[in-house]
């Protein structure tokens, strides 16, 4: 019995995301779970459609399937040192650790340096287009 309880109390964890492997189809990565306990190549589950590659010290949330160690993926990274602030209820926004930043609320909105489109046709449909 308490070996089950143990394996209940593992199933998640918080970690730090310390070096990715983003060369092959999956994403690998190295995680800290203390000072004393890390584990390497654990596979990075990401959303269909969106793929990041964390920098650095990242905090994440580690499913440990069966509460088992060796078996872990990483279910979530955040980077709270970047992540935009002060956002309106139900805006969505897009961001990168250099400051681009896409939003979504009743406008899209598109914040970066320098903006690159590449495509074989290009259509604006408008109203109205202003260009400043």
């Amino acid at each position: 019995m308490i070996e089950i309880m143990n394996r209940v109390r593992g199933l998640l964890s918080r970690a730090f995301v310390s070096k990715v492997n983003d060369s092959g189809g999956l994403q690998y990565a190295r995680v800290q779970f203390s000072e004393l306990e890390s584990s390497e190549n654990i596979v990075r589950i990401q959303p269909y459609g969106l793929s990041t590659v964390p920098d650095g010290k990242n905090e994440s949330v580690v499913l440990c399937v069966n509460g088992v160690r060796g078996q872990s993926i990483i279910i979530a990274v955040d980077d709270s040192s970047s992540r935009p602030r002060n956002r309106a209820p139900g805006e969505t926004v897009l961001y990168s650790k250099k400051g681009a930043t896409i939003s979504l609320l009743d406008i899209v909105k598109i914040e970066a340096d320098k903006v690159e489109i590449k495509c074989n046709e290009f259509n604006v449909n408008s109203g109205a287009l202003k260009v400043t």
